[in-house]
């Protein structure tokens, strides 16, 4: 009888053991999918930063691009005007001259 209880007991504590090694393991695969979880809320948030980022990139883009055609506007209404002031200029010379 003695070797049955002894090897009930034996079974029991290796039964034991075995089961804290699966709660070991559960919880070791619950904090890897715990830390995968973060990563992903991370990458999200990085995510999210670039595609502001970008959108101010476009803004600032769409900035210059109008910068660049108001000075290009300006420099042929320039253009004209010195034209204009070249043809007063020689009129004036040709009134001078006569």
């Amino acid at each position: 009888m003695d070797e049955i209880v002894s090897g009930v007991v034996i079974a029991v504590e290796e039964q034991s053991i075995t089961a804290n090694e699966i709660v070991s393991n559960v919880s070791q695969a619950s904090q890897g999918a715990s830390d995968i979880n973060q990563n992903i809320a991370n990458s999200s948030v990085m995510t999210s930063r670039m595609t502001e980022n970008v959108g101010a990139v476009k803004a600032k883009s769409m900035q210059v691009k109008q910068g660049v055609e108001d000075v290009e506007h300006a420099a042929h209404d320039l253009s004209d005007l010195s034209t204009k002031l070249s043809a007063l200029v020689e009129q004036f010379k040709l009134s001078e001259n006569s």
